[in-house]
């Protein structure tokens, strides 16, 4: 006599297994979102504080050497560096406006400071001095946050987004020429002679 065996009906059995890895696949794709969103949001908020920093700092150069050179030092008065602040922050506010949604950005801080990066930053009362020769520190800075929409399941509804940039100004521009300061990035529409000297900075 043959033995029969029965074999167990197994169908089905694989669905739990597709949508548990659906539902994993998802969710690494929803963060995969969210920080894409953080991530652009903090270069469009560094690239806005970087663009107020060197607004600040050509604010002071046509005030204080609007020749191009400095003979000797300078005088730095509050109003010269009120001016300055207003100036960086209209280049700000412009670039903030078209950024990503948030929440605090709006405002940018600005501080100085004479012969090296100050923390806590000079007042206006420590800057305002004569026969300056230092470079001038200028800090710009914002906090803010911008909203989850995946993170929020996990418990996470917003990220914070702390951009800073440091621009600086030197006070005895007797030895660089303006016209030969150029990006990083080495413009093609710029000339260059052999050995000619040329002044980078990075935004």
């Amino acid at each position: 006599m043959k033995k029969r065996t029965i074999l167990k009906n197994s169908s089905g059995q694989s669905l739990p297994l597709v949508v548990l890895f659906m539902g994993l696949i998802i969710g690494a794709a929803a963060l995969t979102i969210d920080y894409a969103k953080v991530s652009a949001l903090r270069n469009e908020s560094q690239t806005a504080t970087s663009a107020a920093a060197l607004a600040a700092a050509k604010s002071l150069e046509e005030q204080l050497a609007p020749s191009g050179t400095v003979s000797g030092g300078i005088t730095l008065s509050s109003t010269q560096l009120s001016t300055a602040s207003s100036e960086a922050d209209a280049v700000y506010q412009e670039d903030i406006a078209h950024t990503i949604h948030h929440t605090g950005l709006g405002n940018v801080t600005l501080t100085y400071s004479v012969g090296k990066p100050s923390n806590p930053p000079e007042t206006a009362a420590q800057l305002s001095q004569s026969s300056i020769t230092a470079p001038i520190y200028i800090h710009a800075s914002a906090s803010g946050t911008t909203s989850m929409n995946f993170g929020a399941a996990l418990g996470i509804s917003a990220a914070s987004v702390r951009p800073e940039s440091t621009a600086v100004f030197y006070a005895d521009t007797s030895a660089v020429n303006n016209s030969n300061f150029i990006p990083l990035g080495m413009p093609n529409t710029h000339t260059y002679s052999p050995g000619q000297t040329f002044y980078a900075y990075r935004g």
